[in-house]
């Protein structure tokens, strides 16, 4: 179960920058942030309601035992940290380029996950981070000049590779918390949201535009689709497998990007790209394996 719920969740996020890059044609990252995490604010607190009248309790969000300020330090660091470092590389070039950036997840949460249970770094991992690090070098300074190409590409992929560092420290921190997958889902929406409103408020005071039903589904797919229930998936998968062996299934995110991005916004991966991705895929596969057998 936890296994198909990883699988169904890196297709989903793979979805994810496709969606918001078609998003972007109408608004800047804080319009963005608005269409992934404000329209589950109500979906959160409906969700929430129904299972505490279920439980006869009162108690809405469950805190684990953490401190708030704990559960909402984290929360935003998933939420903003994540979400909000992917839509601005989103600004910078196109879907191929930053899904490709986000293969490099996997290798922050086995170097995050061991850090954290003070192990040395194996020679195996460090391997697979030079790799990976080579693969992203090799498909970002080689894209394509243009608005997406050249210097736009390059800081797209330093934001992806923080963005996944954000989210790699974020599955590391809660993958112990005995709290459910519902819960961390719901505190990352009721913290980032507001946030979200207000710099929409003060930066962008602007209604969104939902004038067209591609328009519509793309905002579903951001919100409801990798967000609400691609992260609730997460969760869940990491509470049963733990970080490091729920991260490999993060290899189809990249994949699921290049296809979708090549059949709904006509991108057409270069070779340099597809070298780059063959190139991360590597390197995280090698640390994955070399990790384990030097665990074992």
């Amino acid at each position: 179960m936890a296994k198909a719920a990883l699988a169904l969740v890196a297709i989903a996020w793979g979805a994810s920058p496709v969606a918001t890059r078609f998003l972007h044609r109408g608004g800047g990252v804080v319009l963005l942030m608005e269409y992934r995490f404000v329209p589950l604010v109500v979906v959160i607190l409906l969700l929430l309601v129904v299972r505490s009248i279920k439980r006869r309790d009162f108690k809405v969000l469950d805190l684990g035992g953490f401190s708030s300020i704990r559960v909402i330090g984290v929360s935003l660091l998933g939420g903003l940290g994540y979400n909000g470092l992917v839509s601005a590389a989103l600004t910078y070039s196109h879907a191929t380029i930053v899904g490709i950036s986000l293969t490099t997840e996997p290798i922050w949460i086995l170097i995050l996950g061991t850090l954290f249970i003070r192990k040395r770094l194996s020679r195996g991992l460090l391997l697979g981070v030079a790799l990976a690090i080579v693969g992203t070098v090799v498909a970002a300074v080689a894209a394509p000049g243009g608005e997406a190409g050249g210097s736009n590409a390059v800081v797209a992929v330093i934001l992806g590779v923080l963005a996944t560092f954000c989210w790699g420290l974020y599955s590391v921190l809660t993958q112990d918390w005995k709290i459910s997958a519902l819960d961390m889902t719901s505190w990352m929406v009721i913290c980032v949201s507001p946030i979200v409103i207000v710099a929409q408020l003060l930066l962008h005071p602007v209604i969104p535009q939902l004038n067209s039903v591609s328009v519509v589904i793309s905002i579903l797919v951001v919100s409801v689709i990798s967000t609400l229930l691609a992260i609730t998936g997460w969760n869940f998968g990491v509470s049963i497998l733990g970080s490091s062996l729920a991260a490999p299934f993060l290899y189809l995110q990249p994949i699921s990007s290049v296809l979708l991005a090549l059949v709904f916004l006509g991108e057409t991966p270069t070779l340099f790209e597809v070298v780059g991705l063959v190139i991360i895929v590597l390197g995280v596969a090698i640390s994955q394996y070399l990790q384990q057998v030097h665990v074992k």
